[in-house]
């Protein structure tokens, strides 16, 4: 599914989070060997990192958003 998505968005990285994310190289590198071997080039060629906020991102990025909407719209 991970590298479908890479190819209809031309993406340059995949950032996993969450508790997926705590999982490490048990999820990356099978993600990343997938990605290499389904996706069309460019997309074969991304990253796939966890997130630095950690299982945290998810939260963070959801109150983010209701402060621009809040504050900026």
């Amino acid at each position: 599914a991970l590298s479908n998505v890479a190819n209809l968005l031309n993406l340059d990285m995949a950032i996993i989070a969450g508790n997926v994310a705590e999982a490490g190289e048990i999820i990356f590198e099978p993600a990343r060997k997938e990605i290499k071997k389904r996706a069309i080039y460019p997309a074969n060629k991304i990253k796939v990192v966890p997130a630095k906020l950690g299982t945290d991102a998810g939260i963070i990025g959801s109150a983010r958003l209701v402060m621009i909407k809040k504050f900026f719209v």
